[in-house]
């Protein structure tokens, strides 16, 4: 069963509620949410708290579910999870991909940590950095199209 927090609602509740009706369901699409704002900056991340966070990367799941097929649902709880909420996405970076940005080679080094032999080590590494909560999107769509681990 799922946790309820005290507002009585579940992760599961907020995402529906941030995402809609079109979640995993392909009905409305929409375009890119860019060329909705008529070419207008991104909206900057809110990590004020899990709904706003999940608010404010609706429309960029919602814009990559419209081309990829890949749940926007699912995607925006793997960002709040690699995230925590959007507390650490650093370089819009919402999907924890290390290297470089294959687009323009953007990066940035930060502490993590790794699992060797089952023991947690800690390191540094450089992850992907993005313009835009959008870039971070469309990476993580072609990482996981691109990469066999992922393919099936």
């Amino acid at each position: 069963m799922p946790r309820r927090r005290a507002s009585g609602r579940t992760a599961n509740d907020t995402i529906r509620t941030a995402v809609g009706p079109t979640a995993g369901g392909g009905g409305g699409r929409m375009s890119s949410p860019l060329s909705a704002q008529g070419g207008a900056p991104p909206v900057r991340i809110d990590s004020s708290s899990r709904e706003a966070f999940l608010t404010s990367i609706a429309p960029y799941a919602q814009a990559i579910e419209a081309e990829s097929g890949i749940s926007a649902a699912i995607m925006m709880g793997i960002a709040a999870n690699e995230t925590g909420n959007g507390r650490y996405a650093r370089g819009n970076n919402l999907f924890g991909i290390k290297g470089a940005n294959p687009d323009t080679g953007a990066t940035f080094n930060s502490p993590t940590w790794e699992s060797v032999n089952g023991q947690r080590v800690n390191t540094t590494a450089n992850f992907r950095a993005y313009d835009t909560p959008e870039g971070s999107f469309r990476d993580f769509v072609r990482f996981l199209h691109d990469n066999p681990r992922y393919r099936n």
